[in-house]
């Protein structure tokens, strides 16, 4: 019995593809969803803060490389609700499966970078973080389209 030779994550349920939402909560965005509810047709409707990981190891640099750089640092480039990063994922691939509703919480979470930025942190923008990690997961085979 050979390997299977394309790339896929491993679930507690073993290997398979996922669906490009899926995937970029778990890895591109460095967030584990572990809210689905209703059969994972729903999901919270909570804000997450999202950074590029081109972006952190870029803050990384620059808090080590600065004098200047003392403390603690929040990296963390934009603010998006489940629901608003699932449509725009759709506007950009309509060919994957998103959540079908989305369950209001409460529980927002806001973080700034203002103190990295001030340090000369950029960061990209969140269109370029998605189109990047989307591109990426489908030249790995990562991706499942329906």
């Amino acid at each position: 019995m050979g390997l299977d030779p394309t790339p896929k994550m491993q679930m507690a349920s073993g290997w398979k593809r996922i669906d490009v939402y899926d995937l970029l909560w778990k890895l591109g965005l460095g967030i584990t969803i572990s809210v689905k509810v209703d059969g994972g047709e729903s999901v919270k409707n909570i804000v997450y803060p999202v950074v590029d990981v081109r972006d952190v190891a870029e803050s990384i640099l620059l808090a080590y490389e600065n004098p200047n750089a003392v403390g603690r640092y929040i990296c963390s480039a934009h603010s998006i609700q489940a629901q608003a990063l699932a449509e725009k994922l759709k506007g950009m691939y309509p060919n994957y499966n998103y959540p079908k509703s989305y369950i209001e919480d409460e529980k927002d979470v806001e973080l700034s970078s203002e103190k990295l930025q001030r340090l000369g942190w950029k960061y990209r923008p969140l269109e370029e973080t998605l189109v990047d990690a989307v591109r990426n997961y489908e030249e790995n085979g990562f991706l499942v389209e329906h």
